[in-house]
């Protein structure tokens, strides 16, 4: 992910070995919540680009909210659905998905400072 000079939009960059060309796509439309305080990861689930975003980080709000997003067809921006939004009462980041569609979040232990993981099975809602 990027930004092209001059543009406050992030943007996915590609690159086609067949063409040997790069091009961009555009992630979900999320600037507009919480005055661009979001952070945004990328992962494949489902065997689809999914997009992470973290919401709220950096206001010291409390719920924070962290979405997940897929690609249904390459390339369309229109394609992008949410599919979850998950409300926390601490602001974790996300690390990655495994194959099963499970989340694996990281957040600092607000006591010792110490990383902690954790796992969200969307399925579960837990």
């Amino acid at each position: 992910m990027g930004r092209e000079n001059g543009s406050s939009n992030n943007s996915i960059l590609s690159f086609d070995f067949t063409t040997e060309a790069f091009g961009t796509m555009s992630v979900p439309d999320v600037y507009h919540i919480d005055n661009n305080s979001y952070l945004m990861m990328l992962a494949l689930l489902n065997e689809k680009i999914a997009c992470m975003v973290s919401l709220g980080f950096s206001l010291g709000k409390v719920p924070w909210h962290f979405e997940v997003w897929v690609l249904n067809e390459y390339g369309v921006k229109e394609s992008w659905t949410k599919l979850y939004t998950i409300v926390l009462e601490y602001h974790f980041f996300p690390c990655g998905v495994f194959v099963n569609g499970k989340i694996v979040w990281w957040k600092r232990g607000s006591v010792t400072g110490e990383p902690m993981l954790c796992l969200w099975d969307p399925i579960a809602q837990e």
